[in-house]
């Protein structure tokens, strides 16, 4: 709670910059009150692209991975938003989504036949 105001300060200062990055994971919380250990929560990154100003990171917990959370975290943002292939920053307003080249690799990798990694020769 010290550290409240900034938290959201740096949360403001994200959304006015036109280029982010996010990604979100799933944590398991051992003693939240009202809720099993074993349930799923959600910790979100949120990060500022690299635009020759200081990197803003942050982090936002969740105990849901739904949609709502990242168009109430982002609400405000205007620009690019680059993500892995998760649905739900689809579609979210005035965001121009773009995807991670690190995802987006995995699939030319994955269409190398096993074995076949040092064959040059293959298209992929």
């Amino acid at each position: 709670n010290y550290l409240r105001h900034v938290y959201d300060y740096f949360h403001r200062q994200l959304r006015m910059r036109k280029y982010l990055m996010a990604d979100e994971t799933r944590v398991q919380v051992l003693n939240e009150p009202g809720r099993n250990p074993e349930t799923d929560s959600w910790m979100w990154l949120f990060r500022s692209g690299e635009d020759g100003l200081p990197p803003i990171l942050l982090y936002h917990y969740t105990e849901t991975r739904a949609k709502f959370h990242a168009t109430s975290f982002l609400q405000g943002f205007s620009g690019y938003l680059e993500t892995d292939g998760y649905q739900g920053y689809n579609n979210l307003p005035d965001i121009k989504r773009c995807s991670c080249w690190a995802h987006v690799r995995r699939y030319f990798t994955d269409a190398i036949p096993k074995g076949k990694e040092y064959d040059y020769s293959l298209p992929a």
